[in-house]
């Protein structure tokens, strides 16, 4: 019993083993005929190019256009090889005095390298004159910016407590922040633009209250953000003949602020108190942004001054928290009113190109 079974073994062990040759033997026979036909088709390929040279050498632009355009569509040829490819195209198209097809070819080379430049030593002159009607144009920029900021406070609703019946006797002061960002910026069409963006602000607003026993209540607030703002900037051209390096350009959008840090200093004569009052604070504050500004560029560094309004419609104040901080409201008496800080901005900013594309030259 034990013997037929280590001969069923052994019969499947050779089984297995003849299944392994015939598998390898197919793969085997696959990848050459995989290789044979790649060889096949490269030959091809190269025959036509040469031959299209050739007829082109000779003056038959029409058989080598044929070639070229049938080496394009059937060849898989790789950046380089097919930018080649369109530039005898091109040639051709030029030798025939056919000018649109020969400016439809090299809108074609510019899509597949946009930041393709002839040769200008060992290439065509007539090649290089067609593409000197193209002119590198950035598409993608990174920017970074810093400024100053002043809040603008308008209040919504009143609330005192030492002055229950009748407005209080009190003022905000509005101090200067401070503000960075770093922003992506994307050519959308012409001299239209998209900006994306992401920076940190710091605020700072005064409320006082006055002629409370003879002395002030002096109230404020640092509040800390983070912002992302997304707009569209336009810059504009007023004639053809204005440098490109001096452009002012507008700008509108939509701002989003959400709150990092919100720390109150009260002061009366000599008592001082530090208080967090982020849980007294909305956290979130979605927006709207419209500036103008002017840019200078160096080579493919831009430099930029611009103003900017921010407008924040939510309140600054959560609803439910006015009393909400007990040093602030029994040692002080001071509770929040319903109010919105919106911004007014200054910028400079630093922007340096990432990439270009040749854009044709309107006469």
């Amino acid at each position: 019993m034990s013997g037929q079974l280590i001969l069923a073994m052994t019969h499947l062990s050779n089984n297995n083993w003849i299944m392994k040759k015939i598998i390898f033997s197919l793969i085997f026979v696959v990848v050459c005929t995989q290789l044979v036909v790649g060889q096949t088709q490269s030959d091809t390929c190269i025959t036509h190019l040469k031959d299209a040279v050739a007829d082109m050498d000779q003056g038959n632009y029409d058989d080598a256009i044929l070639l070229l355009k049938s080496t394009i569509l059937n060849c898989g040829l790789g950046k380089t090889d097919i930018v080649r490819t369109y530039e005898l195209l091109i040639m051709c198209y030029i030798s025939i005095d056919d000018l649109e097809d020969a400016d439809i070819t090299a809108d074609k080379v510019l899509k597949v390298d946009p930041n393709y430049v002839p040769d200008r030593f060992n290439g065509d002159v007539r090649l290089i004159e067609l593409f000197s009607k193209y002119r590198p144009t950035p598409v993608l920029k990174i920017t970074l910016s810093s400024g100053v900021n002043i809040p603008l406070e308008k209040t919504v609703n009143s609330y005192s407590i030492l002055f229950p019946d009748g407005e209080a006797p009190q003022s905000y002061k509005m101090k200067t922040g401070y503000q960075v960002g770093l922003q992506m910026e994307k050519r959308i069409l012409n001299n239209f633009w998209g900006v994306l963006g992401i920076g940190i602000r710091n605020t700072t607003y005064d409320h006082v209250l006055y002629d409370f026993e003879s002395s002030s209540i002096n109230y404020s607030e640092n509040l800390s953000y983070l912002d992302i703002p997304l707009s569209f900037k336009y810059y504009i051209r007023f004639h053809k003949m204005q440098s490109p390096r001096l452009l002012p350009y507008i700008e509108s959008g939509f701002y989003y602020s959400h709150l990092t840090g919100a720390l109150s200093t009260t002061t009366l004569n000599q008592q001082k108190d530090i208080v967090n009052r982020v849980p007294m604070r909305n956290t979130d504050y979605p927006g709207y942004l419209a500036g103008a500004g002017i840019s200078y560029s160096i080579k493919g560094i831009r430099l930029s001054l611009n103003a900017r309004y921010v407008f924040l419609p939510e309140n600054v104040n959560k609803t439910g928290t006015r009393y909400n901080d007990p040093v602030n409201t029994f040692k002080y008496y001071y509770i929040d009113d319903d109010f919105r800080l919106n911004n007014f901005q200054l910028n400079m900013a630093l922007s340096f190109n990432l990439s270009y594309k040749n854009i044709k030259v309107k006469h």
